[in-house]
């Protein structure tokens, strides 16, 4: 391959200007943002500033310490599906449910089979901080209803969160992005549908919120709310 003189004088360029920002001598007709924490996302720098993923107390979603930015790009919670899909999904050594270990503190450890570990579980509870949350309902006795019990915590927790940032947006939020919908293998983390596609009760409590015109129980302050999402 051969290239004229201003073919590598183009090329010189372009490779001596900043390449942090490819569409200012791409293009330059269109935005460009590097990534889902930079300009105008979490703290808009590119820091990890985005999240939780884990289990939290549903009325900690209402409180406005919950988070600091505008836009959160990423924030997810639990998403164990029914059990018939991890009966599909998983060999038997998988249909044991978590060990409930209960420390000095009354709080509990819920510790997951090494194929739960491997697919990335989320537990219902996190010690020193969140009592577990299946535990509300009754101590599990077998897969169906540990899986039964995680589908009410499922709903009451995307519910809250979706709620939570309504009841904050356009006042301090303009926006959120739930991670994630759904899962691309069979992971046992947040998801609204399973790898069978089978929906989870985080679904119907994110629908529930969303509806365009939502009435709601602030859950920190206990005021009634009324938004419209139209």
């Amino acid at each position: 391959m051969f290239l004229s003189n201003q073919t590598t004088k183009n090329q010189g360029k372009y490779l001596s200007q900043d390449p942090s920002d490819p569409s200012r001598y791409l293009d330059g007709t269109r935005a460009y943002v590097q990534g889902s924490m930079w300009d105008g996302f979490a703290d808009g720098k590119g820091d990890f500033t985005d999240g939780p993923y884990e289990i939290q107390h549903p009325e900690s979603f209402f409180k406005n310490s919950f988070y600091k930015y505008g836009f959160n790009p990423e924030v997810g919670s639990v998403g164990v599906p029914v059990a018939a899909t991890i009966r599909a999904t998983m060999p038997p050594e998988g249909w044991s449910i978590p060990i409930f270990k209960k420390g000095i503190d009354g709080y509990i450890e819920e510790v997951p089979n090494p194929i739960w570990d491997y697919h990335k579980y989320i537990p219902y509870s996190k010690p020193g901080k969140v009592h577990d949350q299946i535990e509300l309902y009754g101590h599990p006795k077998d897969l169906d209803d540990f899986c039964e019990k995680a589908q009410l915590i499922n709903y009451v927790q995307y519910r809250a969160l979706l709620e939570g940032w309504t009841s904050f947006m356009w006042t301090k939020f303009t926006g959120v992005l739930i991670w994630k919908t759904q899962n691309p293998w069979t992971g046992l983390r947040g998801q609204f549908y399973d790898h069978l596609q089978d929906q989870t009760a985080g679904f119907y409590g994110c629908r529930c919120a969303a509806e365009p015109i939502h009435v709601q129980l602030n859950l920190a302050s206990y005021n009634i709310e009324v938004l419209s999402a139209t």
